[in-house]
C-alpha cells in the first residue's frame, strides 16, 4: 500500500534562493506602484490558507497588495519561503504584523508578537522614543485587527518600571485633543491609581487653553474617581479644582459637571466638611468666579435671570445665598442689605418662570446677619413661600444627588422633609438637619 506524503508543517525553509525565480513563479504580489513581485503559489499557500483558497478554489494568479509596502511585502514572501522572519524591523513591523493577520500565516503572527514583546521588555524609563513607538503599535492594533494582547504588554511593562507611565504619559498628553477616545481609555487604565498624572495633565492643559473644557478634556474629567488621592497630591486635585471654579461663562453641560467634580473631591476625603456645607444649602455656587465680579444686587437679579444655569427657585436662591456668604465683611457684617426691590424682582422671575415657591422649613434656617435679611424680606412674599407640609419627606444629603438631577431640565426641584414616625411633621425637631433631594419625577 503506497503510503501518503505527510503534510507540509510550516515554518519551512523552502530554499529563500528560489524566491522571484520566473521557472518556479506562478503567482505575482501586485505593488501600489505597479510592480510585481513573484512567487511560488504553493510554496505560499502552505503559509496562508487565504492565499491557497485565492489559487485553489478562485484560480487567482495575481494578489493585489497595494495597501502593505514593498518592504513588507518582500519580508513577508522571503519569511513564507526560508521559515524565519529575518528582515522585520521597527520600520516594517506594522505592516508584517498586518499582513500575518490578514493572510492567516499563524506562525508569522506569533513571530510578530515576540519581535514586539522584546521591543516592548527593552524600554527604558527615559526613552519617550522607544515608548511612544511600542504605545503607538500596540494601539494600531487593537483599534485596527481588535486584538488588545499587545496594548496589555505596553502597559505592564510602563507601570512596572518607576515613573515611566509619568513620564510617558505626561509627554503623551501634551495635545489632549489629538488623542481618540479609545487611546484615551487605555492611558486612563494606565495610571491606575496613579490619578494624580491624569491630574497634573488637566492642571497643564487647562492653563495653556484659557480654562475652556473642550471635549476630550470633558472626557477625562468624567473619567475621575479620585478614590486613590494621596495627601502628596492633594494640592494638585485643589489647584484643579480652583481651575475649573474659575471657568468664565461655563454651559449648563459645563457646570453640571463641574459641581460634580466639586463634590466628588471634596466628598474623597473630607466628606464631613462638605456634608456640613451641604447641609443647609446646595451651596452650588461657592466660590463662584462669575458672581464674585459682581457688587450689587440689580446686576445680580438680572445675570441669575438670564444665567441658564438656574433653572428653578432653589437654585436662584442658592446663588444669592452663597453670593452673600463669599462676601459678606466679617461673620457679623453682611456685604448688602437685602431690599425689598430685589426682593420683589426674585417674585416676579418666579412667576413668570413657572417656578414652585420655597417651602419655609428650607429657608428658615438661614436667618443670620451675613444674610443681610434676605430670609425675612422672602417670609414676607407670600408669593415665595409655601406652607404646605404635606408633600415632604425625608431629605437626604446631596452627595446621594447628581448634578443631572438638578440641571438636566427645566423644573422645580422638589425638595422633602423628615416627617416623625406618625407621619406628621415636627418642625421643632432640631436634631435633624435639612438636607437637599431631588425628585425627577417633579
Amino acid at each position: 500500500m503506497t503510503e501518503l506524503i505527510p503534510k507540509v508543517q510550516v515554518p519551512m525553509n523552502f530554499g529563500v534562493q528560489y524566491l522571484g525565480s520566473p521557472s518556479h513563479s506562478n503567482l505575482k504580489f501586485l505593488l501600489e506602484s505597479g510592480e510585481e513581485l513573484l512567487a511560488n503559489s504553493m510554496i505560499i499557500s502552505y503559509n496562508s490558507p487565504v492565499i491557497e483558497n485565492l489559487t485553489t478554489n478562485l484560480f487567482q494568479s495575481t494578489i493585489e497588495v497595494q495597501d502593505f509596502s514593498k518592504d513588507a511585502v518582500q519580508c513577508f514572501l522571503e519569511a513564507s519561503y526560508s521559515g524565519d522572519v529575518k528582515k522585520i524591523s521597527r520600520s516594517n513591523f506594522r505592516e508584517v504584523n498586518k499582513m500575518g493577520h490578514v493572510f492567516d500565516v499563524a506562525w508569522i503572527v506569533d513571530r510578530c508578537y515576540k519581535y514586539f514583546k522584546s521591543l516592548t521588555e527593552t524600554v527604558k524609563v527615559n526613552n519617550y522614543t522607544e515608548q511612544l513607538f511600542v504605545f503607538e503599535e500596540a494601539m494600531f492594533m487593537f483599534i485596527t485587527l481588535k486584538k488588545r494582547n499587545f496594548v496589555e504588554l505596553v502597559i505592564t511593562k510602563f507601570t512596572c518600571l518607576t515613573t515611566c507611565t509619568e513620564h510617558f504619559v505626561t509627554k503623551y498628553l501634551s495635545d489632549i485633543t489629538s488623542c481618540s477616545s479609545t487611546t484615551l481609555d487605555e492611558i486612563i487604565e494606565m495610571t491606575g491609581k496613579e490619578e494624580y498624572i491624569l491630574i497634573q495633565v488637566l492642571v497643564n492643559h487647562l492653563e495653556n487653553n484659557n480654562c475652556v473644557i473642550d471635549p476630550k478634556t470633558r472626557y477625562i474629567l468624567e473619567r475621575l474617581t479620585f478614590k486613590s488621592r494621596q495627601a502628596a497630591h492633594k494640592p494638585l486635585y485643589l489647584e484643579l479644582m480652583k481651575k475649573l471654579e474659575s471657568i468664565d461663562n461655563p454651559s449648563k453641560e459645563d457646570f453640571k459637571l463641574i459641581v460634580g467634580l466639586l463634590t466628588r473631591c471634596y466628598g474623597a476625603s473630607e466628606g464631613q466638611e462638605v456634608a456640613k456645607k451641604a447641609g443647609y444649602v446646595p451651596y452650588l455656587f461657592h466660590n463662584f468666579q462669575q458672581l464674585q465680579d459682581i457688587n450689587d444686587l440689580d446686576t445680580l437679579a438680572t445675570f441669575l435671570e438670564k444665567s441658564p444655569l438656574v433653572t428653578n427657585s432653589y437654585i436662584f436662591y442658592d446663588a444669592v445665598f452663597c453670593w452673600l456668604f463669599d462676601k459678606q465683611v466679617d461673620f457679623r457684617t453682611p456685604f448688602v442689605k437685602v431690599s425689598s426691590k430685589f426682593v420683589t424682582k426674585f417674585s416676579n422671575i418666579m412667576t413668570s418662570r413657572g417656578w414652585d415657591p420655597l417651602p419655609r422649613e428650607y429657608i428658615e434656617v438661614k436667618i443670620n446677619p451675613i444674610f443681610g435679611g434676605l430670609t425675612a424680606m422672602i417670609f414676607k412674599n407670600v408669593h415665595m413661600v409655601t406652607e404646605n407640609k404635606s408633600n415632604y419627606n425625608r431629605i437626604v444629603s446631596i452627595s446621594d444627588y447628581t448634578p443631572d438631577e438638578l440641571f438636566s431640565r427645566d423644573h422645580d426641584i422638589k425638595f422633602k422633609f423628615k416627617q416623625d414616625r406618625l407621619g406628621r411633621f415636627d418642625c421643632q425637631r432640631k436634631k435633624y438637619r435639612l438636607r437637599l433631594c431631588v425628585d425627577t419625577t417633579a
